[in-house]
């Protein structure tokens, strides 16, 4: 038997995909960046980990 959930936007073209395996399910990933944006991943993934952080410390 074969599942397959598929989300589409007609009007986007993904940046990147990549496709992985777990165990019997393969998932087809497509990746979308925002190109207005200002801030870096870098930067981002920074102030996400200091706002999880200051969420468990208090």
């Amino acid at each position: 038997m074969e599942n397959v959930k598929v989300s589409e936007n007609k009007n986007l073209t993904p940046d990147g995909s990549f496709k992985t395996k777990d165990g019997r399910t393969t998932y087809l990933v497509s990746v979308f960046f925002n190109h207005d944006s200002t801030e870096t991943a870098e930067s981002k993934v920074k102030r996400l980990i200091i706002a999880d952080l200051k969420k468990k410390c208090g």
